[in-house]
């Protein structure tokens, strides 16, 4: 099906589509609605194949390149992207205002295909004050949302309103509204301010500050944005006027509105064979297995532009956000896209509050409760490529362990008694011993003549590179081997006694000298 899509031509919009140059910031706007004419091979290609897949789009006006590297399909609404000049200071008016046609494609580079065509419409916009901003991004967490706006700086408005609205929208359906004064918000009064609408450069809003019923919905609202690929934020200014109407003079709030398309890129394939979250007592890991995905390498991510790799992980009770809720974010500038990877995160570096406690929790969540893993790519904390993964949950717990090991036993030492039987497996370089049975704070088992030949070459007093213990499969983020020699069995001296128990089936022999 595949070969047969790359040998069509396919335009999925009717003829009527357009595309606008705005002058003030340089960028084109492609604008689309569905093609109804299509045969109905060509429909389900359109509806359903490339429906909500992600492509490169491009723009061509003349000579001049716009590009978007990740612009997300929709077959069953009016589709458009703005589009980025690919050369710094290129795609100039004097440039543009010479041609008369434009064109797009958008290339499905996963399955080899293309939707193109010539615009039906092609005009230039010289001025619009709605236009102000540069497309931007949103930067938001569990509990806080912050919009980072890069003003257009040809941008003239009027002066300045005295209120601002913000609503935002995610598919059509509006979240969230704020209604504010301007002067609450800014440090030089309206009057030294003239034109502020270009400096006007952040939005923000925290749910920390609000409590009850309202807090609960500021964090419900935070987490549907991580469910959305695409957000739409209006902003309505409202500047009073005076005028005379009906005979009287009379005043009237004057609404200024333009909209900012904010873009979370989340990745549709997935990255990774196997993603684990293992929590521990005090502190969880996360275990990524590459898969074969080509859109996961390092050369695919080097067509973004970013300054740091962000790793998220959320634990959410329930669907509405209500109930326990773990939430942590780290730097991982280490990583290596396409390789196997593993990062702990300890309480001690995250500064959370009450972390080990939640951990603990965490542990005892039902099956509902939702287990996320995101990776980030970040430039001036604008998220610039998202992805959102489910990884296996496993619970552990044991974290911290300690190895004695001596001339003809080895003991195992955890913080507290654990009935069930673990699979435990201790390795020190060639050296491999396993205890399945359940665990005293002090479990020992004999060594075998073969084992003890193995562990020969290690001194006493000695900490052994390449040794750690395993839980079932999981390796102990904290594990200490120690090793003593034949003269150091004494605890006080001279007398012996061996005491032996059967735990769960397996003989266990503990060798002690007083």
């Amino acid at each position: 099906m595949y070969l047969l899509l790359n040998s069509l031509s396919l335009n999925c919009f009717q003829l009527n589509s357009s595309v606008e140059y705005q002058k003030q910031t340089r960028e084109a706007r492609f604008t689309g609605s569905p093609n109804t004419l299509l045969t109905a091979e060509e429909l389900k290609i359109c509806n359903e194949i490339l429906n909500d897949r992600k492509g490169v789009a491009t723009i061509q006006i003349g000579t001049e390149k716009f590009r978007l590297n990740n612009a997300q399909f929709h077959a069953d609404h009016e589709f458009s992207f703005d589009a980025s000049c690919l050369i710094l200071n290129g795609c100039q008016y004097t440039d543009v205002n010479k041609f008369s046609i434009a064109t797009f494609q958008i290339n499905f580079e996963d399955i080899n295909t293309q939707i193109s065509g010539v615009a039906g419409k092609f005009f230039i916009r010289i001025f619009n004050r709605m236009e102000c901003h540069h497309e931007t991004e949103a930067v938001y967490g569990a509990d806080e949302f912050h919009l980072k706006l890069e003003p257009v700086e040809t941008c003239m408005t009027r002066p300045s309103a005295d209120q601002i609205q913000t609503n935002i929208f995610a598919a059509g359906k509006e979240m969230f509204e704020l209604q504010e004064k301007i002067s609450d918000n800014l440090d030089a009064p309206l009057a030294n301010l003239g034109y502020y609408i270009p400096a006007l450069t952040h939005l923000e809003f925290e749910c920390s500050h609000l409590t009850g019923v309202d807090k609960s919905n500021c964090l419900y609202i935070l987490s549907q944005f991580q469910l959305k690929d695409q957000l739409f934020v209006e902003i309505v200014l409202e500047t009073p006027i005076t005028v005379r109407y009906q005979n009287l003079i009379q005043t009237f709030k004057q609404s200024i509105r333009f909209t900012i398309k904010l873009v979370n890129h989340i990745l549709e394939e997935d990255c990774f064979s196997r993603l684990e979250l293992t929590l521990f007592d005090d502190q969880l890991l996360v275990s990524a297995y590459p898969g074969p995905a080509t859109k996961c390498s390092a050369a695919y991510f080097s067509q973004f532009n970013y300054d740091s790799i962000q790793l998220s992980v959320s634990i959410i009770q329930n669907d509405d956000y209500t109930g326990f809720k773990f939430l942590a974010s780290t730097s991982i500038q280490d990583y290596k896209f396409g390789h196997f990877y593993e990062k702990y995160f300890v309480c001690s570096e995250l500064q959370l509050k009450n972390c080990s406690q939640k951990l603990l929790e965490a542990q005892t969540l039902d099956e509902n409760a939702t287990f996320d893993v995101s990776l980030k790519l970040v430039k001036n904390r604008a998220v610039q490529y998202k992805q959102t993964f489910t990884p296996v949950h496993i619970v552990q717990d044991i974290d911290t362990a300690t190895v004695d090991i001596h001339d003809q036993f080895i003991c195992l030492n955890v913080k507290e008694k654990h009935e069930e039987v673990k699979e435990v497996t201790i390795k020190i370089g060639e050296f491999s011993k396993q205890i399945n049975s359940p665990l005293e704070t002090k479990t020992c088992t004999t060594l075998t003549e073969a084992e003890q030949k193995q562990l020969h070459g290690f001194k006493a007093g000695e900490q052994p590179e390449n040794a750690f213990v395993m839980i079932n499969t999981d390796v102990l983020p904290d594990s200490k081997v120690s090793i003593y020699d034949a003269g150091e069995k004494c605890w006080v001296a001279w007398v012996a006694f061996v005491c032996c128990a059967v735990l769960g089936g397996v003989w266990l022999a503990v060798v002690a000298n007083l």
